[in-house]
């Protein structure tokens, strides 16, 4: 039976925290274990782990800390993490997994394995979005074009809790870890790297019910309230910390020699901002990376050039 190390960071979770620990620790066809980590709660958010902890003492070890943000706590999870685990998962504190949502992604790993048993593997999925009253919708939808680097370093659509990583991954991450001022989520840096150097695994089955609330850091985003979004991080210029992502795995790649992995044309969108109008036009329209809709892919086009990148 598989082993998996499930990594979750908590904070002020207390609401939904226990449905979620009950569906991981009721996984079937794998031999679970919980890796938690909390980022300094001020409710009753440890009293709840405690108690799983007593019920599952054997299953859950729990450790906590002074509040770091959610990127550093989830590093700190992948650092801490001993290698004699077959899968890591990756768990928000307020979903719901489906019962053998961990039986099903490792079977998927497994087939690849087979064809590529030395390289790095991520699968994630598609998600039920739910809220207390309803159900809200399938999120993300099926990719329409391939989950290369060229389009992780353009968008996120891996989304975390849905994730679960091969060994080779998790050394990877522990090799390639940022400055984790500079990425924009742990999952979107994962996405980078696991595209870059293995594969990637999509799902459309939607394996975790993916709770949308109004203390979710990340939610999904469908129909005029995507478009306002779209919209607004173009004209606000709210998704400058894309240029600064890239340059951080630049760097990142450099310091362990890996700085030729990369192909020309997108290190040169490293301090591109710095070169002219005609020279930014000219990055923009002839770079190789892409958004899954055409028409996202313009309006990254037009980022380069007018320098919201």
């Amino acid at each position: 039976m598989p082993r998996v190390l499930v990594l979750m960071s908590t904070y002020n979770g207390e609401k939904y925290l226990a449905e979620q620990l009950e569906s991981i620790m009721n996984q079937t066809g794998v031999d679970v274990n919980l890796l938690i980590r909390d980022d300094g709660s001020t409710d009753k958010t440890l009293e709840i782990l405690k108690h799983f902890c007593s019920t599952y003492p054997q299953k859950i070890l729990l450790s906590s800390g002074e509040n770091i943000g959610v990127i550093n706590s989830y590093y700190n999870l992948i650092e801490t993490v001993q290698e004699d685990y077959d899968y890591f998962a990756f768990a928000d504190q307020d979903d719901v997994w489906l019962i053998d949502r961990l039986q099903r992604a490792i079977g998927l790993l497994k087939l690849e394995e087979e064809k590529s048993p030395d390289i790095p593997l991520l699968y994630c999925s598609s998600t039920t979005m739910f809220d207390d009253k309803r159900i809200l919708g399938i999120w993300p939808l099926i990719p329409k074009r391939e989950l290369t680097v060229f389009n992780a370093l353009a968008e996120n659509v891996v989304v975390g809790c849905t994730v679960v990583i091969n060994k080779h991954s998790k050394q990877l991450l522990v090799k390639l870890k940022p400055n984790t001022k500079d990425i924009i989520m742990h999952d979107w840096w994962m996405y980078i790297c696991v595209s870059l150097f293995g594969k990637i695994i999509f799902d459309d089955f939607p394996t975790v019910l993916y709770r949308q609330h109004s203390s979710n850091l990340v939610g999904g985003d469908t129909g005029v309230r995507l478009l306002v979004k779209r919209m607004s991080r173009f004209i606000l210029n709210a998704e400058r910390k894309r240029s600064r992502q890239l340059k951080e795995l630049v760097n990142v790649l450099c310091k362990n020699n890996m700085g030729t992995i990369l192909s020309e044309s997108i290190s040169s969108l490293v301090d591109y901002e710095k070169k002219s109008f005609i020279s930014r036009v000219m990055i923009a329209f002839n770079l190789p990376i892409y958004k899954q809709h055409s028409i996202n892919t313009f309006f990254l086009r037009l980022s380069i050039v007018f320098k919201r990148y």
